[in-house]
């Protein structure tokens, strides 16, 4: 049974870790769509290959940062830790493998979408933290291209905007209340466009179109290569990752 057991004010200790009680799955094996089932490997993750994997954590540790799981949230903020305090010995460790998780699973998009609506947001904390909110979304996205640019992370990033089309009159009039909102918000026609039918046949032609909308600030990836190039740029920068490491126990 592994844990981590604080050992000093600024460090941790990671003991008798294991490889997880079912074996990884090997997700460089391509498999057909019918045989895939939940819990088996992504689309992403079956598309590209798969390193060997490195031996697990086997002895007792000591680290400045230890952050459990090898998605995105803890590769960002130990790649990021790693940048602005290269003094910081810092440790990820996985269960699995680098992006097994929904980071492996994520829809493919890159963008400032935020899932609780607006208006409730707004009511709950006010209108100028939610406009933060929604600044830092917006730069976030440009934080994660200048990333990929600097680090050398070929993730077949293509930031072509995000575009909604209406194909009925429900659709199109969902889709003009929301003009309506966000024009109300301040969002202008370069943040947030409307195309008629004409307009939006010139960038695509969809059958029975009548509406839609294009915002500039959306971006495609291929999540699985952004995870695992993620965590190499991290690996440069000093962080240690160890994969088939199952964390049993966090203690205070």
């Amino acid at each position: 049974m592994g844990y981590m057991q604080s050992e000093h004010a600024s460090g941790l200790r990671v003991r008798d870790s294991e490889r997880p009680t079912r074996p990884a799955l090997g997700y460089g094996e391509r498999v057909s769509t019918l045989a895939r089932r939940n819990g088996d490997v992504s689309f992403w993750l079956t598309g590209i290959p798969t390193p060997a994997q490195p031996p697990p954590l086997s002895r007792d540790l000591d680290a400045d940062v230890c952050i459990v799981g090898a998605g995105f949230t803890g590769l960002w903020t130990a790649y990021h830790l790693a940048r602005s305090r290269p003094d910081l010995d810092v440790v990820v460790l996985e269960r699995e493998r680098v992006g097994f998780g929904a980071s492996g699973r994520n829809g493919g998009w890159l963008t400032p979408a935020f899932a609780a609506p607006r208006e409730r947001l707004v009511r709950t904390y006010g209108p100028e933290p939610q406009r933060a909110l929604e600044r830092a979304l917006r730069e976030s996205v440009e934080d994660v291209l200048a990333a990929c640019r600097e680090e050398g992370i070929a993730c077949d990033a293509l930031a072509g905007g995000v575009l909604r089309v209406a194909r009925g009159p429900a659709q199109a009039a969902r889709l003009r209340a929301a003009i309506a909102r966000e024009r109300a918000w301040g969002v202008g026609e370069v943040e947030l466009e409307a195309l008629d039918a004409d307009a939006l046949s010139v960038r695509v032609r969809v059958d029975g179109a009548s509406f839609a909308t294009w915002s500039p600030q959306g971006v495609r990836v291929q999540p699985a290569k952004l995870v695992r190039g993620l965590a190499a740029a991290a690996e440069r920068r000093g962080v240690r990752i160890f994969e088939g490491t199952a964390v049993r126990e966090l203690r205070p």
